[in-house]
């Protein structure tokens, strides 16, 4: 059983509900009385008599448990005191706000310098690079707003990442190129040649990294969440990029690129290219 005293003033309000004259009261007295808390009735009891003393009892609860859990919740309806502010203080996100524009600048230094480094070592090539890049770089952020993500730190950690994944594959696509150049052909079936030789190597290094990026998705939380789905965008536009407008600018610009030959000169005793 459950036992309730009432104050004075509580005492008599009981009092006038439990009389019979009442109209929450039939004549027999046998009637529920709900007490409910936050809009939601946690028991019922029947009213036998009316009670005038100020002290009830709620009885056939099934179990001890039960009993605490209604004695917990009938207190807890009591609160006479009310709340007094006596200190207030505000929070700024002024370190938060720091942190952000400093990895927003860092990754905008990493990009510039990976561009300058493209052109200086790869001429007309690194500027294909730098446009594939750019491109990546406006796909990836079109594709955060457009899923309403939340750009985190992580994610910023993200979009560097895949900033390089992006370069990593045109490198490799150049390098070819300039290995099917060597060997004397032309501008056009160097670049046919080595996008045939590179692709399958591109989309497989790409689909490991992307595996591993749903993994953290899946079982991560958090901010870890935020630098699976940037790397995931990130590393399908890369491929993209690599594979499609990186082709694509190197065909309109096949006509600049120089094929290198080997020439036959004749020695004394040998022959030497």
């Amino acid at each position: 059983m459950v036992s309730l005293k009432f104050s004075s003033e509580g005492a008599k309000t009981f009092r006038d509900i439990t009389s019979v004259k009442s109209t929450y009261a039939d004549t027999d007295m046998k009637k529920r009385l709900a007490i409910v808390l936050d809009d939601r009735v946690i028991i019922a009891p029947l009213v036998q008599s009316q009670i005038s003393d100020g002290n009830a009892v709620i009885e056939g609860l099934n179990s001890i448990e039960e009993a605490k859990e209604v004695s917990i919740l009938v207190g807890s309806g009591n609160l006479p005191v009310d709340l007094a502010s006596f200190n207030k203080r505000v929070l700024s996100p002024t370190l938060g706000r720091d942190i952000i524009n400093s990895s927003l600048w860092a990754g905008v230094a990493g990009i510039v310098i990976i561009m300058i480094y493209m052109v200086v070592f790869y001429k007309k090539m690194g500027i294909v690079a730098d446009i594939a890049l750019l491109y990546n770089a406006v796909l990836l952020f079109g594709m955060i707003s457009l899923t309403g993500s939340i750009l985190t730190l992580p994610g910023i950690a993200g979009i560097v990442l895949t900033i390089g994944m992006t370069v990593d594959g045109n490198v490799l696509i150049f390098e070819r190129i300039k290995e099917e150049l060597r060997l004397g052909k032309t501008p056009e079936n160097s670049i046919d040649s080595a996008f045939s030789k590179v692709v399958w190597t591109i989309f497989d290094a790409n689909l490991t990294t992307i595996l591993a990026g749903l993994v953290l998705f899946y079982f991560g939380t958090g901010t870890v969440k935020g630098f699976a789905v940037t790397l995931i965008i990130g590393v399908v536009g890369a491929m993209f990029t690599n594979i499609v407008v990186s082709r694509t600018v190197l065909t309109g610009m096949a006509g600049s690129l120089k094929p290198h030959r080997y020439v036959e000169v004749e020695t004394e005793g040998r022959d030497a290219r």
